[in-house]
């Protein structure tokens, strides 16, 4: 677990200040950056959900400025369900579905938490996130940006490849997910995004075949789920 400790305190040196126009993206990112440094099942996914803002921020801050808006509220938005599951289960309220497995257990490593809360926070959020925050027009307009953004994440999910080696029964991990290598490890994440803007287009489109495609993704994500927890020990 010794790089899995290195990479926590790494990412928990992170600190960001956004531009002044931006102030509830300023919040979100206060409020997380409170929650990593508390004790708790949320402090470990805070610890990189700060780290991915910092790096979405360091590349909006190259785009133009109709694209850097989009990303900023985009940012906003998508931390702000996250925080409305971790007050629920702060305040023993109802668990939004795709974070029930997150905060089910207050025993487990922290790359469990982690690979827990980004299969929640992804293929659970992303795509609701989006439609409840922008209009359609907007997400049509915007879909390259969204799809562009991978790009200022790939070290992030490389440093999560990496993190792992130390763990026991990792090599089993690999056997089950076909023996995947770097580029696969990060690609399985990269397509979980693109998966949330093919649910956008089918939302507006054919509301029956999303509600289909819906309910194989909650398999799916139960599926990775397990995965994590009897796998990541």
């Amino acid at each position: 677990m010794k790089s899995a400790v290195v990479i926590t305190l790494f990412l928990m040196l992170v600190t960001l200040r956004l531009p002044a126009q931006y102030p509830g993206a300023q919040a979100v990112y206060d409020t997380l950056a409170a929650i990593r440094q508390q004790p708790g099942i949320s402090s470990h996914f805070a610890v990189l959900y700060t780290s991915t803002y910092a790096r979405i921020n360091a590349y909006a801050a190259t785009q133009p400025a109709i694209k850097r808006d989009f990303l900023m509220q985009f940012q906003q938005s998508f931390g702000e369900w996250f925080l409305e599951a971790h007050y629920a289960y702060l305040h023993k309220k109802p668990i939004p579905w795709n974070w029930q497995r997150f905060f089910q257990y207050d025993t487990l490593q922290p790359l469990q938490y982690w690979f827990l809360g980004i299969n929640a926070h992804i293929n659970g959020d992303m795509h609701q996130t989006l439609l409840s925050t922008f209009h359609r027009d907007t997400l049509r307009n915007h879909r390259l940006t969204i799809s562009e953004m991978r790009k200022s994440l790939r070290p992030f999910f490389d440093s999560l490849y990496y993190a792992p080696t130390e763990l026991k029964n990792f090599r089993r991990l690999h056997r089950v997910t076909l023996g995947m290598d770097r580029m696969a490890f990060r690609h399985t994440f990269f397509s979980w995004r693109q998966r949330q803007l093919r649910m956008i287009t089918l939302y507006g489109s054919n509301r029956q075949r999303y509600e289909k495609k819906l309910a194989r993704l909650q398999r799916i994500m139960l599926r990775w789920d397990n995965r994590a927890f009897n796998l990541l020990q």
